[in-house]
């Protein structure tokens, strides 16, 4: 009995710490303009940013002040971010064509 009540309890800390609210995702299909993204989330005191780069571009872009090579992209940052809302700036660099995703997670 113990045993279950611990399980039941771990499983409910587990579902309640995994918010759906933190995540969302940016679909840029023109790369050759520069954009920035914003969201607004519902963690208190965040720390850290996932983002998560995917897509294919024609010469490299710029993803929150990181370069990211052209041609076939699937790449996972981690940046310090410590305010619910969140602004990525996208920058073209030196692409012109391709589309790119962008999904973001506040753990």
């Amino acid at each position: 009995m113990i045993k279950k009540n611990l399980f039941l309890l771990l499983s409910c800390i587990l579902l309640t710490s995994c918010n759906l609210n933190n995540k969302g995702e940016w679909i840029i299909s023109d790369v050759s303009r520069d954009t920035l993204l914003t969201a607004e989330t519902r963690v208190t005191s965040p720390s850290t940013l996932i983002l998560k780069v995917n897509g294919q571009t024609d010469d490299s872009i710029m993803v929150h002040s990181i370069v990211i090579p052209g041609g076939k992209i699937a790449e996972e940052y981690r940046v310090d971010c410590y305010y619910p809302k969140i602004s990525v700036q996208f920058k073209a660099h030196k692409a012109h064509t391709g589309n790119v995703k962008i999904e973001y997670y506040l753990p």
